[in-house]
C-alpha cells in the first residue's frame, strides 16, 4: 500500500509537470502569433508612411503648387512697398494671475521635489 501511494504521487507530479510544459508551449506559440501580427502591422504602417511622405513631397513641389494655382485661376504678385503694413512692437504689460488656495498649498511641495516649472518668455526688439 505504501508503494502504491508513492507511485500515485509520482504520477501526479509527472502529470503536473507535463501540463506546465504544455501550457508553456502554448504561451510561446500565442506570443509568436502576436509578434507576427505586430510585424505585419508595422510593415503595413511603414508602407503607408512612405506613401504619405511621397504625397507630401509632391504637394510641396513648386510645379504642383503652380499647377494648382493655375487651375484655380489665382495670380500671385509680389507686393510693393505701399501695400506692406509694418506693425510696431509694443511692450507687454504684466498680468497678475489669481491662485487658488489649493495650488498655493502644493507649491512648496512641488518646489522641494523639483517638479514645478515656471514659464519664461523673452520679447524680441
Amino acid at each position: 500500500m505504501n508503494q502504491l501511494g508513492k507511485y500515485i504521487v509520482c504520477i501526479f507530479v509527472v502529470m503536473a509537470m507535463m501540463l506546465l510544459y504544455v501550457h508553456q508551449q502554448l504561451t510561446i506559440i500565442q506570443s509568436s502569433y502576436r509578434i507576427n501580427t505586430k510585424e505585419e502591422q508595422l510593415v503595413d504602417l511603414m508602407d503607408v508612411q512612405k506613401n504619405l511622405k511621397f504625397q507630401l513631397a509632391s504637394l510641396k513641389s513648386p510645379i504642383s503648387v503652380e499647377q494648382k494655382l493655375a487651375d484655380a485661376d489665382i495670380s500671385l504678385v509680389v507686393p510693393n512697398e505701399v501695400r506692406i503694413v509694418k506693425v510696431p512692437v509694443t511692450r507687454a504689460t504684466s498680468f497678475q494671475v489669481a491662485h487658488n488656495s489649493a495650488a498655493q498649498s502644493e507649491v512648496p511641495v512641488m518646489k522641494l521635489l523639483g517638479l514645478e516649472r515656471e514659464a519664461e518668455a523673452k520679447l524680441s526688439k
